[in-house]
């Protein structure tokens, strides 16, 4: 997989923001959002990860797609972020809206 660069890791970050806007608690969002601000990408995609997993928080396939190639964008995952270091692990987790 071609790296992100720096844009492309904040516009798709931002894009997938969006499309998950009405699913994640307001305070989180608006978290998340500032991580992206601040080029904070591991944080953001390592605790946008996190809520989607541990609240069950539906997500559509697209959704999933988009979040798989922002979690591969860290490669190697390194043992930084939990969620990160375990995608594969991770992304069978995730609740997929048919």
């Amino acid at each position: 997989m071609t790296p992100m660069t720096p844009i492309e890791l904040r516009d798709k970050s931002a894009a997938l923001l969006d499309r998950l806007a009405d699913r994640l608690p307001a305070a989180e969002l608006s978290q998340l959002r500032r991580y992206n601000a601040v080029g904070e990408w591991g944080v953001l995609v390592d605790e946008l990860t996190a809520a989607l997993v541990q609240d069950g928080i539906a997500v559509r396939p697209s959704e999933r797609d988009s979040l798989r190639e922002l979690l591969y964008a860290f490669d190697p995952p390194g043992q930084t972020y939990k969620y990160i270091a375990r995608r594969d692990e991770v992304l069978t987790q995730l609740v997929v809206e048919a």
